[in-house]
């Protein structure tokens, strides 16, 4: 095709910076939006919250992706900055998104998580014996919405009536539940293709669970022995 314009007196002008197209590992300058057209915005950039690059294909500790959103809209208030350490074209997409959210009056509120809190790794029994709310309900069985047959197994293992999945410790409180902010801890539990928060009461008795993305409630309680 360029030779082809090229033979009518079509003349081209490569620039080989047209875009640039980073993920966690990408060495931007600190002036590389001076030097691109295009930010192709394709990985997800995942960080450990220390500022060093989560790994491929695995989500971060911090997690910018637009995959998360497919189904609900990234929330205005949970955009938390990437770590100080990270490097500039993390720093201008994260800016480039609060921009967008915050110059748009009729932005959706939402219940999906920000950058933080999509890691799901399933709890171990070192970080189990380092928490008091872990400790309390590992190997515990409770009914989900009046349903019995949740439990609560070593490692992170979830049992629910519709299948297996996995919980652990939040690593932040969630949007819309106050009662998580430290130095309460809450839990999530994934199961099912969906993601939940849980808040338990004081006597771990009961818990509430909030559903990421639509918000739904469903009550828990703990079975008796």
């Amino acid at each position: 095709m360029t030779e082809r314009a090229a033979s009518v007196g079509v003349r081209h002008k490569i620039i080989r910076n047209y875009q640039i197209e980073p993920n966690a590992y990408a060495g931007t300058s600190p002036t590389f939006n001076d030097d691109y057209y295009i930010f192709h915005y394709t990985y997800g950039i995942e960080y450990k919250l220390d500022g060093n690059p989560q790994g491929f294909n695995t989500i971060g500790e911090w997690s910018m992706d637009k995959r998360h959103y497919g189904q609900a809209y990234p929330p205005k208030d949970q955009l938390d900055p990437p770590p100080e350490r990270a490097n500039p074209s993390s720093k201008w997409l994260h800016a480039a998104w609060k921009e967008a959210v915050q110059n748009e009056p009729d932005w959706p509120d939402t219940n999906a998580m920000g950058t933080v809190g999509w890691r799901r790794e399933s709890i171990t029994s070192r970080e189990i014996a380092k928490s008091p709310l872990a400790q309390a309900v590992v190997g515990t069985q409770w009914t989900w919405a009046k349903i019995p047959g949740l439990a609560f197994n070593q490692e992170g293992h979830l049992k629910t009536p519709w299948g297996t999945g996995k919980w652990g410790k939040a690593m932040k409180a969630p949007k819309g539940m106050p009662e998580c902010e430290p130095p309460a801890e809450c839990l999530w539990a994934d199961f099912g293709g969906a993601a939940h928060h849980l808040a338990f009461s004081t006597d771990i008795k009961t818990f509430k669970s909030v559903r990421v993305g639509d918000a739904e409630i469903v009550d828990g309680v703990r079975a008796l022995k």
